[in-house]
């Protein structure tokens, strides 16, 4: 690499993603808190697909910037790890396929917290509804 380029090494996006944790493990807590004691008693049963949503989202956000890491190298189509596990020297194949999963669920997640508030917002009698 040519180390007089400063865009030689991602060093400032380094930076960012192991410290984006400081902002975001404050808010994933107040929104934990919320959800499991602050929902209304008639939303309990959204509250829990909400929790499963929070719950893979905030796995897979400390994977990708904790554990992972990825860079993504730009003239050719290639992406690497910085993360903690490279140091443990996992393989980058497991590491992609655990990361490819951590987003499948969080994708689906998200999928069903929508379907849920879709069926909810259904009139009683709907063919939908089964």
């Amino acid at each position: 690499m040519n180390e007089s380029d400063i865009f030689a090494r991602p060093e400032w996006y380094l930076f960012a993603m192991n410290n984006f944790i400081v902002i975001s493990l404050p808010l994933h807590a107040v929104a934990f808190y919320c959800v499991l004691f602050k929902t209304p008693s008639h939303a309990k049963k959204y509250s829990k697909k909400l929790l499963y949503f929070m719950i893979w989202a905030f796995i897979t956000e400390i994977y990708l910037t904790k554990l992972m890491t990825p860079v993504i190298l730009v003239p050719i189509s290639a992406c690497t790890s910085y993360g903690i596990l490279r140091s443990f020297n996992f393989p980058m194949s497991e590491v992609a396929f655990t990361a490819a999963m951590l987003m499948v669920m969080t994708v689906n997640s998200i999928v069903l917290v929508f379907y849920y508030r879709f069926i909810v917002m259904l009139p009683k009698r709907n063919w939908i509804k089964v």
